[in-house]
């Protein structure tokens, strides 16, 4: 399964026909688990208790499958696909998910390129890594890109009045009037999402704090300057508020994506930081935005590390984006005087 690092190798200069799913929030869709629970998922499904869409991106035998949960009792009108009448399933079609962030707006996840699409639910065969595995699309795992979630900013309207859009329907063509503009704008995106992939390592203990003023004052320099580095080139834009007093560095906008960054510098290796008192209730306060950047050996360029972290809902938690714990400890402080 691709990364969204760069063009997809499978782009070509006609997009085939689109298909929009709209399905429940996870950071991977390889299963639930402490770190990744499906969020805005809708109720569960009543004939096996579960989400089947949490796995639609756990590649099984080199490939994805994808499950949507249709209104239409569980078939997809395919004919809007290019299918015949009386065909079983229709191929070279993307598939596009999308999802409603933890705290609201629903963005596109992910998509299939070159996917098989069928009329009706089907199932794997027994040996898959779990039974009663549905799905309604599959695709070769090298034509299947998940974006991570901070990475997922293109926004996707609510149909209204006069106003092309999602409705309450979790499968959506793009072959109506008012839809065009939109799909232009869509297929341009797939074709260059301007994302990246950062990996972290695990945190160590030690001192949380320099002591050197003017060494602090450098390490935090350069640790704002990697943070904002690493945002520019994942597409976004960055506007520092270190002076506003608001809890937090930097406002990072792309597209429906706004995040509230904390950065953090270390001059050593080890991942222990402090937060204020101010900034700990932002992030407490506006948790499904705040991400707290930790850039540890901040002045070695050749040695830095960037952590992010951000709050995990199916745990309340904050892990870094490879899933690491972070070890969230509150201190109690008084000054006392006479």
């Amino acid at each position: 399964m691709q990364t969204a690092t760069s063009p997809p190798l499978w782009y070509a200069a006609a997009m085939p026909n689109l298909v929009l799913f709209n399905i429940g929030w996870m950071k991977r869709y390889r299963g639930e688990d402490a770190d990744d629970q499906i969020v805005n998922g809708g109720p569960r499904d009543h004939e096996n208790e579960s989400w089947d869409e949490v796995w639609n991106f756990l590649p099984n035998k080199k490939k994805c499958y994808g499950y949507v949960r249709s209104g239409r009792g569980g078939t997809l009108g395919i004919a809007r696909l290019g299918a015949t009448k009386d065909a079983d399933y229709v191929d070279n079609v993307t598939v596009v998910f999308t999802a409603t962030r933890p705290g609201g707006g629903r963005v596109v996840a992910g998509w299939y390129h070159n996917a098989r699409v069928w009329r009706d639910t089907q199932g794997l065969a027994a040996g898959a890594p779990r039974e009663d595995w549905r799905y309604f699309a599959e695709a070769n795992e090298r034509d299947c890109v998940l974006l991570s979630p901070d990475d997922r900013a293109f926004p996707v309207p609510r149909a209204r009045k006069g106003v092309w859009g999602m409705g309450q329907a979790n499968v959506r063509f793009l072959d109506e009037p008012g839809a065009g503009e939109f799909l232009k704008r869509l297929t341009a995106y797939i074709k260059a999402p301007k994302t990246a992939t950062v990996t972290s390592g695990a945190a160590k203990h030690g001192s949380p704090r320099q002591s050197d003023p003017a060494l602090r004052a450098k390490v935090e320099a350069a640790a704002v300057a990697r943070v904002v580095a690493h945002y520019e080139s994942k597409g976004f834009d960055c506007r520092s508020v270190e002076k506003d007093n608001v809890g937090w560095d930097i406002d990072v906008t792309r597209g429906a994506v706004t995040l509230l960054v904390e950065v953090k510098g270390c001059s050593g290796a080890n991942a222990v930081v402090e937060v204020t008192p101010n900034e700990y209730r932002s992030m407490r306060e506006r948790r499904d935005n705040y991400r707290v950047a930790i850039v540890t050996d901040a002045l070695k360029a050749n040695r830095s590390r960037l952590l992010v972290l951000s709050y995990n809902i199916a745990d309340d938690s904050w892990r870094d984006e490879d899933g690491k714990l972070a070890n969230l400890k509150e201190i109690m402080a008084a000054r006392i005087s006479l």
